[in-house]
């Protein structure tokens, strides 16, 4: 077995260093080598050797953090912790201003670093209180667990960034930054965080994120198929009104369908003096048996099986995918048959957050990859400025184009509506669903593949019409 005691450690296509990268594994990772290293008049020196490694390409054991040593206290933090198969792979939350430590500090110790701490959390739970309970974030990220062995007896934890920091203090994390965490732990009656890149920050400084119940819907087997409706939101209502079909004219009922949920609904659409309706095939909750109900077409989206191929190179049962900027809906195809849906968040529009519309290939898929951006001015009259921002171990990221991405947004629940920079947000749960289709599969152990380099197949095509 390889792991590495680095943040990153390249997967290169054959042993040298100026070979094709295919991937990366991440600190604490564990790999299945060859029993012997590659030789050969082609191979780059490596003090370890070059390993072969599964389910391809190479190692160099010995540099850029690549260890044989499992006793490496580096890489037994990390891979005590490796990405959960929960919908988010870690625990998150955003900074409210939080020193980082080095190793768990003391209560003298943090009094120094933090001031009046007993004041300060009491502020924060009464913050906290005046949010209505469905809207309140959780008051920790992650279950709290026993204070791991290593940072025990107030131990520095392993550094893989860079050196381990003589005193306690090992910096300072700024306000908004959204962090990822590999446990929580409570020390003295405070809980605390250990981060992915090993730094440990009072919970209290953190604002757990609040994971949306928001999902999309399976289409297979005798489940619901195409067409479906999602329901659209609009700055004066929250739902979507459900109307009853009266002979030759529709009566409003009291039922309503709220936004972000979806219905199946007949092929053919229901045209009253004019205004298109859609017929939804069952009743809605609190509706009744043989009445035929209908939603107006400005209040739900509507979506069709595709009737063709984007590209007549697909496979039969290829999996590809189909984004839809103006009905902020995405569909997960194999060949023709429709497999999944849901809503999206594209981007919120001009210079500066656009979506591109065409055809293209998943070139990056990472299982977590950091996300950030700095100040600049507005890209046009009009328009915002950008702010800084940092979002850590931003779950399953696939990049299709430039900085454009498909992936997971914990930090919103605004599905339906463009607000990205850019990039297809969906839900944690959405977003594991697609990654875990797309091809080619993260190999066991790797955190990262690069589609289409070295040998390795190329990624799955991802369709955006405007």
């Amino acid at each position: 077995m390889l792991s590495t005691t680095a943040f990153l450690s390249t997967v290169f296509s054959s042993p040298r260093f100026d070979a094709q990268p295919l991937g990366y594994l991440r600190t604490g990772a564990r790999v299945v080598r060859a029993a012997e290293p590659t030789t050969g008049t082609d191979v780059h020196r490596c003090a370890g050797g070059w390993y072969r490694v599964e389910p391809f390409g190479y190692l160099c054991n010995g540099s850029y953090g690549v260890t044989s040593q499992l006793d490496d206290p580096r890489v037994q933090v990390s891979g005590r912790y490796p990405p959960k198969a929960a919908p988010l792979p870690y625990g998150y939350g955003m900074a409210l201003g939080a020193v980082a430590y080095a190793r768990i500090p003391t209560s003298e110790e943090q009094r120094a670093a933090e001031g009046d701490i007993a004041a300060w959390r009491k502020q924060q739970a009464e913050q906290r209180a005046k949010v209505p309970v469905d809207k309140q974030w959780p008051e920790l990220a992650m279950p709290v667990e026993a204070i791991p062995p290593f940072l025990e007896n107030h131990e520095a934890v392993a550094a893989i960034l860079g050196a381990t920091p003589k005193g306690v203090r090992a910096g300072y994390v700024g306000h908004s930054v959204r962090l990822s965490f590999l446990t929580a732990f409570e020390s003295e009656g405070r809980p605390f965080y250990l981060t992915t890149e090993h730094l440990i920050v009072p919970a209290d400084r953190v604002k757990a994120a609040r994971l949306t119940k928001f999902h999309g819907v399976e289409l297979a087997g005798t489940g619901p198929r195409l067409p479906v409706v999602w329901m659209r939101y609009a700055s004066d209502r929250l739902v979507a009104f459900v109307y009853a079909l009266d002979g030759d004219g529709v009566t409003k009922t009291e039922l309503t369908l709220p936004y972000q949920t979806w219905a199946s609904v007949a092929d053919a659409d229901v045209v009253v003096k004019g205004v298109r309706y859609h017929e939804l095939l069952a009743a809605p909750a609190g509706g009744r048996a043989g009445v035929r109900y209908l939603v107006k077409g400005p209040e739900a989206t509507r979506l069709d099986a595709a009737k063709a191929l984007p590209d007549p190179k697909l496979g039969p049962t290829e999996v590809w995918i189909e984004v839809s900027l103006s009905k902020q809906t995405l569909v997960v195809y194999e060949g023709l048959t429709p497999r999944y849906t849901t809503l999206i968040s594209s981007g919120a529009g001009g210079k500066a957050r656009s979506t591109p519309v065409g055809q293209f290939r998943v070139h990056q898929k990472h299982v977590t990859t950091r996300m950030h951006g700095q100040e600049r001015p507005a890209a046009a009259p009009g328009e915002e400025a950008e702010h800084y921002y940092r979002f850590d171990d931003v779950p399953y990221t696939q990049y299709i184009v430039g900085g454009i991405a498909l992936h997971a947004a914990f930090w919103h629940d605004g599905y339906g509506l463009p607000r990205s920079h850019g990039c297809i947000n969906m839900s944690p749960h959405d977003a594991k669903y697609v990654f875990e289709r797309t091809l080619p599969e993260v190999p066991k152990g790797w955190h990262g593949i690069y589609p289409g380099r070295g040998g390795v197949p190329m990624g799955t095509l991802v369709v955006i019409r405007g």
